[in-house]
């Protein structure tokens, strides 16, 4: 084998290993995908993917992602029981979960519609709807 080749596979062991170590040293910005969670617009069921990450031992930490593709895109704060916009420079979404690329409590959130229930969520979408989440 040339040294060229051994170089490069050198390299790509490398980074495998380093993407790794970030994702394991850096569990603040994973988040799980969760399926016990509905999504609706204006009362109506729409498909969405839900992910949940704690970034620290306190379950009431939690910060939740909804991504859905006729809704947007919304980060949940189940501490402060806010939630602000995401873009999709914001995440990055895999099979398994979704990573985060900035820290979520270094952002401004806002208060949501109020909760007509328990484990609820009501966003106004940007075009006036009403997004609903429920747990």
């Amino acid at each position: 084998m040339s040294s060229t080749k051994k170089s490069l596979i050198g390299l790509a062991l490398a980074t495998v290993v380093c993407g790794l170590l970030w994702f394991f040293y850096v569990p603040e910005h994973w988040m799980t995908r969760v399926g016990f969670a509905k999504v609706s617009l204006d009362d109506r069921a729409v498909p969405a993917d839900v992910y949940m990450g704690h970034p620290s031992d306190n379950e009431a930490q939690a910060y939740v992602l909804v991504h859905t593709s006729t809704a947007g895109d919304y980060f949940l704060n189940f501490e402060d029981e806010k939630y602000r916009n995401a873009s999709a420079d914001d995440f990055l979404r895999t099979p398994w979960g979704a990573w985060t690329l900035k820290p979520m409590p270094d952002r401004p959130w806002n208060s949501p519609l109020p909760f007509l229930q328990i484990n609820e969520f009501r966003i106004t979408a940007s075009d006036g709807r009403v997004v609903k989440i429920s747990f």
